[in-house]
Parts: structure tokens; C-alpha cells; sequence
């Protein structure tokens, strides 16, 4: 049953990201980038709650179950994007650096 409920969950996730997908600008790579993310995390999701009960877990399951998993980085908040860049960079991923150097001032490629 508990199995069912978070398949459910994670279903309506999806649908809601869907609906929620406005027109995508193909020149702006930050909106690019966060719109693969959150689909990238829903994928990660939907398979682990469909997949087959083995003691082995997914590496990406450490993801945890916060409101900006499912949201593209231009979504987020302030707060969630600060939240999810220092989740990634804790895996040693620079995820979320582009859209958290947007947001203050610098370009998504400073440093590089």
C-alpha cells in the first residue's frame, strides 16, 4: 500500500511539472538546464518507486524530498536554489552554480 501511495505521489509530481511547463526559450540555457534537471530528478524518482524491491539503492536516491527537487532551477526560489546547489555540491556536482551565480549578477560561466 505504502508502495502504491508513493508511485501516486511521484505520478502527480510529473503531471504537475508538465502542466507547469510554460513556453521554453531555446536561447537561454539557464531555463535549458533547469528544465533537464527536474527532469532528470523525476526520472530518477519514477524509477526508484517502480523498480523492483533489492537491498542495492540507487546512488541518486540520497536525493531528498524537498520542494525544489521537482522544479526548474528559474523556478525555484532564492532559498531552494541555495538549498539544492550545496545538496549537489555535497555529491561534488556543480549543478545548480549557474543559476545560483545568475541570480547574483555573474554569468554561468564565471570562473570557467
Amino acid at each position: 500500500m505504502l508502495r502504491a501511495a508513493e508511485q501516486a505521489v511521484v505520478i502527480e509530481a510529473v503531471k504537475a511539472h508538465v502542466e507547469g511547463i510554460r513556453p521554453i526559450d531555446m536561447t537561454n540555457n539557464g531555463q535549458l538546464v533547469g528544465h533537464l534537471m527536474a527532469a532528470e530528478t523525476l526520472l530518477i524518482k519514477i524509477s526508484e518507486v517502480f523498480a523492483p524491491d533489492t537491498p542495492e539503492r540507487s546512488p541518486m536516491s540520497s536525493l531528498p524530498n524537498e520542494s525544489w527537487t521537482t522544479k526548474a532551477g528559474q523556478d525555484m526560489t532564492d532559498q531552494e536554489v541555495n538549498d539544492a546547489r550545496a545538496h549537489f555540491m555535497e555529491q561534488g556536482s556543480d549543478s545548480m552554480e549557474g543559476e545560483w551565480l545568475r541570480r547574483h549578477g555573474l554569468p554561468e560561466n564565471y570562473g570557467d
